[in-house]
């Protein structure tokens, strides 16, 4: 899409408020999108959170097998947490016996 702007017949172009006076827009009104930027392709996309029980027909099969690795890696987390709070669970323990 072509966007076709008027000339400026203000001398003082970076002055916004005598830009708008003369019903005239330059490049700094422009917005990245007009000015042919997109700063979100260089952005890193944040992934979806993962939701239990939510509907599995939508994703692919790649999606599915990510989704299986985050799975394990956090039952992998819990279970090395709960294998801490038993340990300290059982040194408070053996502290108190003796």
């Amino acid at each position: 899409m072509a966007v076709v702007l008027p000339q400026c017949s203000v001398e003082d172009k970076s002055d916004p408020v005598a830009a708008a006076d003369a019903d005239c827009v330059s490049s700094w009104a422009m917005g990245p999108e007009e000015a042919g930027m997109n700063w979100d392709d260089d952005l890193a996309k944040p992934k979806r959170a993962l939701v239990l029980g939510e509907d599995l027909e939508r994703f692919a099969v790649v999606e599915l097998e990510e989704r299986i690795g985050a799975l394990e890696a956090e039952i992998g987390r819990v279970r090395r947490e709960i294998a801490a709070k038993q340990a300290h669970k059982a040194a408070a323990a053996k502290l108190f016996d003796d």
